[in-house]
């Protein structure tokens, strides 16, 4: 269960703190996405590859943004995005991204997430800005 100030753990035995990835550089780093079910928005979400693919290592999807978030805080992926996702969809993995040290903060209608080093710059790739 997701709960602020309750550290987040991952089984199995001995459990251990769930550790956030320390990447810097775009360039190395593994950004979990998904993708919406509507044609339009998954237009608009493709719209966004072009310029992310070329600056990062890759691009993974497991159909889970709550199961991607937590990849996240256990340092499996460095940075996930989606900017169409109901709340109930990525509160609780942002949660545990929050507890793991990491930074997790709405975009659009959905989060985008990563350790502290790498936020900002994977926030202006999915965004378009520059940091």
């Amino acid at each position: 269960m997701a709960r602020v100030g309750s550290a987040n753990r991952q089984p199995p035995a001995p459990v251990r703190a769930a550790k956030i990835s320390a990447a810097a550089k775009a360039a190395s780093v593994l950004v979990a996405t998904g993708f919406s079910y509507r044609s339009a928005s998954r237009a608009r979400q493709a719209a966004v590859l072009p310029a992310l693919l070329p600056a990062v290592r890759d691009i993974r999807s497991s159909g889970s943004a709550a199961l991607d978030l937590c990849w996240v805080a256990a340092g499996r992926c460095d940075a996930y995005y989606e900017d169409r996702l109901a709340l109930w969809g990525w509160a609780a993995g942002a949660l545990i991204v929050c507890e793991a040290s990491g930074t997790a903060l709405p975009f659009a209608d959905g989060v985008v997430a990563a350790g502290p080093a790498l936020y900002s710059a994977v926030r202006a790739l999915v965004t378009g800005d520059r940091p």
